[in-house]
């Protein structure tokens, strides 16, 4: 490997998305992330934009 292949994580009990903002400054993608919270999920939401890429339950 070159180094160059995308990282991609699941990130689970995401709460309002600390752990995404450090994985994505360090070049890793997130393809899905979910919590238990509607509170958190709609946070997390808010933050980052993409309702689709966060589910709660």
């Amino acid at each position: 490997m070159n180094g160059t292949a995308d990282k991609t994580v699941a990130e689970f009990f995401a709460g309002i998305g600390l752990m995404r903002i450090g994985l994505e400054r360090a070049g890793w993608r997130i393809a899905f992330a979910n919590d238990i919270d509607h509170d958190k999920r709609q946070m997390y939401v808010d933050h980052f934009g993409d309702a689709g890429g966060v589910h709660c339950g």
